[in-house]
């Protein structure tokens, strides 16, 4: 018979039976984990959040453009890209600018019972290093303050870096440093690996300090940029604002306000200083070039002068002023055209080279003329800007790092050829302008050579006059530009306490609930699956669909004979039961019915069950036949019948040693059954069982018998009552509860391979409730 139990494992019903059957350990479990929870959340080392906001602006549509009142304003009117703020904002040459601002190389911490503070501005001592000596970084001094005067510096077995602040290099590594001594406060603590002095501050509470020990760490700025940088976060606030979140996990909130507070000061200095560059080197180029003009200017003025107090004349006719004043304007035509030409070589030159280094060049500022090939300079500005700082960012491998060599790649092929376009027609235009000039100096030459010498001269003077003039324009916008500078971030939020990152009450309790409720869960579902006996009639049937055809009580004491004591008729009656229930069987014999008795495994009350059901038959007068078929271990003969000469039983007629007649006894009882007993111990019982025979005499017993109950060995031991089931016209499968496993109750239940409607089971060994026992208990007495 095959038995599939699992869909109805699977069913909801059963698991929750299952686990309402142990709910006492659900209060437990929730209690212990709650309780461990409140412990971890009350000695762990809490980690705090603080945040601020900034906005970024941006150059948008629609927006008033400062470029249309100053022209200074094109300088810097562009604003920066909100997604390479998201990365520039968090490199690690802007954390170790915030730091050199900071005086967080030494660190400090209390000891509490399972772990250490950070602490900050509530420190009793002061550690004052000295940068020009190398100092051991990287590892923690312990600290005890004895009293006023001293304290006790220790270090064991410790391991570092030796950085060198004045040079800002690890020096080398080392190990195995200790220290164990008692020092002075104000004195130096000096070797080859450090020096540095411990002060006490004023005002401090002693003796509250000597009952706390302390630790101090020194860090280099590059180490604490490396420690800040995971700890920093910046997400944007939404999709649609250009504003963004700062946020820092600290272990000390004023330090990390601190901190913040320094780093958003430093993000706006910078990127201002980055915006002034361009003004304030523009102003210098201007003034280099204005001391050159200025020499020139004065020279031009000085000869001018000399040759009119010379020549004694002071101007010139119409004429030769209408020729002057065009050749002035075409020579600052040209000079500007040539200045153009030298720039456009100078492009050609570097984007053929392939030097990416060309974005520092085209930072200078120029008119070409052409606004696709500026507008196309910008974009190669924005793009290679922006591959640098992935690269500064140690992002270097980065898959951004393709694409943007591949847009830089296309966009320098795309300047190229807009450049030689813009070099051809430049040149053309400069082949005009000098055709032009030529044709002036040639009405020129047709003034008198007086005249034609003063305009000469006054033609030169007042070329670096307008050019002097010129500069100083620039310089001046340039100035305006610098002045008028914003910078493009803005503090929107100043820093304040976040919240607490860990350990956060809520999710702490929540997650031992939940561990409260699921360990117990599965340690349940675990048992019950391998581990679990059957423990009363509902968990049986909730689990199987077998009939139940009978239960018997557990049995006080060892007795095994029921119905031969007056005093157990509570236990005799659920035998009587289980006789009933048989008779409504629907048997295919009125006459010779065989019953099989067996069960998973020895001590499940097979024999017992066997006996006392025989003893039932028997008092209502039915003529009843036992058989003990165990022909290994022969329990019932042992047990039951005191059997000790082995050689009168079943193995003597299965091997036709004796006749039937020989073997069969009557009990010495009154209620006067017949049995034969298991016999000698063959060497092969199973052959013996399977043999032709054993049908055949069930044969003949079904015509001398009412009822012939076989007690056959356990099905998960032998194939016995298998073969023995295939001659039966019932099978009685004992189960004991709190014995039986799950498991093996059904992997012996598929063994036996019989068709449903012949195998029920018996449930043995139940416990008897009270009212049980007071009804059999009183008509027991009657």
């Amino acid at each position: 018979m095959l038995i599939d139990n699992d869909v109805n494992q699977g069913d909801l019903k059963v698991i929750i039976a299952k686990v309402l059957r142990y709910w006492y350990l659900y209060p437990i479990c929730v209690l212990m984990f709650t309780g461990m929870g409140i412990v971890y959340q009350k000695y762990s080392q809490p980690v705090y959040s603080v945040g601020a906001k900034i906005v970024v602006h941006q150059q948008e549509r629609g927006t008033i453009d400062p470029t249309r009142f100053f022209s200074g304003y094109e300088l810097f009117s562009g604003r920066t890209n909100f997604e390479n703020s998201l990365i520039t904002l968090q490199s690690r040459p802007l954390l170790e600018k915030v730091f050199e601002k900071l005086d967080f190389n030494v660190a400090y911490f209390r000891q509490e019972l399972f772990y250490e503070r950070e602490i900050f501005n509530n420190v009793p001592f002061q550690v004052v290093l000295d940068k020009n000596t190398p100092q051991l970084t990287n590892t923690k001094f312990s600290l005890k303050i004895l009293n006023s005067k001293e304290y006790q510096l220790e270090l064991e077995e410790a391991e570092g870096e030796i950085y060198d602040f004045s040079k800002q290099s690890i020096i080398e590594s080392v190990t195995g440093l200790t220290i164990s001594k008692k020092y002075r406060f104000g004195d130096v603590v000096e070797s080859e690996n450090y020096k540095f002095v411990v002060l006490l501050k004023e005002g401090i509470d002693v003796k509250k300090s000597m009952k706390h020990d302390f630790n101090f760490e020194v860090k280099s700025n590059q180490q604490l940029a490396r420690d800040y940088y995971g700890r920093l976060s910046l997400t944007p606030t939404s999709r649609e604002a250009s504003a963004i979140n700062v946020t820092m996990v600290t272990y000390n909130i004023r330090k990390g306000m601190a901190f913040l507070d320094a780093y958003l000061k430093t993000v706006i200095e910078d990127n201002l200083d980055n915006k002034n560059h361009i003004a304030q080197s523009t102003v210098a180029y201007i003034d280099q070039q204005l001391t050159e003009v200025y020499d020139s200017l004065d020279l031009a003025e000085r000869s001018l002068q000399q040759f009119q107090s010379k020549e004694q004349v002071l101007d010139v006719n119409m004429k030769a002023s209408q020729i002057y004043e065009s050749i002035r304007q075409i020579e600052i035509e040209r000079s500007a055209k040539e200045s153009q030409i030298q720039y456009l070589q100078f492009l050609n030159n570097s984007f053929s080279s392939g030097d990416e280094d060309t974005e520092y060049s085209l930072t200078t500022v120029s008119d070409l003329g052409n606004q696709v090939l500026n507008d196309l300079l910008n974009e190669y500005i924005s793009l290679t800007a922006r591959k640098r700082q992935l690269i500064e960012n140690n992002q270097g491998k980065s898959p951004r790092i393709k694409d943007l060599d591949f847009q830089i790649r296309n966009l320098r092929n795309t300047i190229l050829v807009n450049l030689e376009y813009a070099y051809d027609a430049a040149n053309n235009e400069l082949s005009r302008i000098n055709r032009r000039m030529s044709s002036l100096n040639a009405q020129l030459n047709t003034l008198p050579e007086t005249q034609r010498n003063l305009v000469g001269y006054e033609r030169n003077f007042r070329l670096h006059d307008a050019t002097y003039i010129y500069l100083m324009e620039k310089r001046a916008e340039a100035q305006i530009a610098k002045i008028a500078n914003l910078p493009d971030y803005e503090v929107f939020d100043y820093p304040s306490f976040a919240g607490i990152q860990s350990p956060k009450r809520m999710r702490i309790l929540m997650f031992t609930i939940f561990l409260g409720l699921m360990i117990p869960t599965i340690f349940i579902l675990i048992y019950e699956t391998f581990f679990e006996r059957f423990n009363d009639v509902d968990d049986f049937q909730l689990e199987f669909n077998l009939p139940v055809m009978g239960q018997i009580f557990k049995v006080p004491g060892n007795k095994k004979q029921l119905f031969e004591d007056k005093d157990l008729i509570i236990y005799q009656e659920s035998f009587r039961k289980l006789r009933s229930n048989i008779d409504f069987f629907n048997w295919k014999h009125d006459k010779g019915r065989v019953l099989l008795v067996t069960s998973t495994i020895p001590g499940e009350g097979k024999s017992f069950c066997s006996y006392n059901l025989t003893s039932a038959f028997a008092a209502l007068g039915k003529k009843t036949l036992l058989l003990d078929f165990d022909l290994r271990k022969g329990g019932l003969s042992f047990d039951f019948f005191n059997d000790k000469e082995r050689g009168h039983g079943m193995t003597e007629v299965m091997s036709k040693q004796k006749e039937l007649k020989d073997v069969i006894r009557t009990s010495d009882n009154e209620l006067s059954f017949d049995y034969i007993t298991c016999g000698a111990f063959p060497p092969n019982p199973s052959e013996l069982i399977e043999n032709e025979n054993t049908e055949k005499l069930l044969e003949d017993l079904r015509e001398q018998y009412d009822f012939i109950i076989i007690d056959s060995a356990p099905v998960s031991l032998t194939s016995e009552g298998s073969v023995l089931s295939k001659f039966s016209d019932m099978v009685l499968y004992v189960l004991r509860m709190k014995h039986t496993m799950k498991k093996d109750f059904k992997n012996g239940i598929n063994e036996l391979k019989v068709e449903d409607h012949k195998t029920s089971v018996v449930l043995n060994n139940i416990k008897v409730n009270r009212q049980k026992y007071y009804y059999g208990n009183y008509y027991s007495k009657k």
